[in-house]
């Protein structure tokens, strides 16, 4: 369960702008946010929970330097470049 936004990843397959678009959509921290409220506010439990670990999941990414993409290459973020220590550029 902790990994299902990790499915946002799936545009890249058809090429890195949507991919990148889809990726941030479901990285950023407003949707799980909205999750939870709505959860919270509606007395839906499951929805709140899942929008809790949906947000440690964005949390959990940003930690370990996963951060929002461009649309340039997927180890391209926010947060650097993905490639740190290694001789790759792109």
């Amino acid at each position: 369960m902790l990994f299902l936004p990790d499915i946002f990843m799936l545009g890249y397959l058809r090429n890195t702008t949507i991919g990148a678009f889809f990726y941030n959509l479901g990285h950023s921290y407003l949707a799980p946010s909205v999750a939870v409220l709505i959860g919270y506010e509606g007395h839906h439990p499951l929805v709140t929970a899942l929008g809790v670990i949906w947000l440690g999941h964005v949390g959990w990414d940003r930690f370990f330097g996963y951060g929002l993409k461009y649309d340039t290459h997927f180890k391209h973020t926010h947060l650097g470049s993905l490639f740190k220590g290694s001789d790759e550029t792109h």
